[in-house]
């Protein structure tokens, strides 16, 4: 497999989590109001908005290879604040929540893929800047 399209696969392996996310809150637009209120975020529609953007955009921006490495560098920071905020229970009376404690660790493995994949960009000149 050529490097153009190991770059391909994985811009699409990435976008895998975003994409359906992003569609998913557009059409369950009031239930994701309802989160971001209950986790006791200000301004629930206009971060349900902005959410839905950043992930819908840039999965778009990724896929056509442009901005690749500030869309991830996005989506690390909206991964990074989002998890403490949205999987705080992980103790809950005092027992490991599995579901909050896996969510955790996927998050942080998303943010690893990313991480590895901005770097490689950066280092080999993959992706956007590549003259392949």
């Amino acid at each position: 497999m050529s490097d153009k399209n190991i770059d391909l696969c994985v811009r699409w392996l990435i976008c895998c989590i975003w994409l359906p996310t992003g569609v998913y809150q557009i059409f369950n637009f009031q239930d994701a109001i309802n989160q971001i209120t209950n986790n006791g975020i200000p301004l629930p529609w206009l971060v349900a908005v902005l959410t839905i953007a950043m992930k819908i955009v840039g999965t778009i921006l990724v896929l056509m290879n442009r901005w690749v490495k500030e869309v991830m560098l996005v989506w690390i920071a909206f991964v990074l604040v989002a998890t403490p905020i949205f999987h705080a229970d992980i103790i809950l009376e005092g027992k490991l929540n599995t579901f909050h404690f896996v969510q955790t660790l996927k998050n942080l493995a998303i943010v690893g893929g990313m991480l590895a994949y901005f770097q490689l960009v950066r280092r080999f000149e993959v992706g956007e800047t590549s003259q392949y």
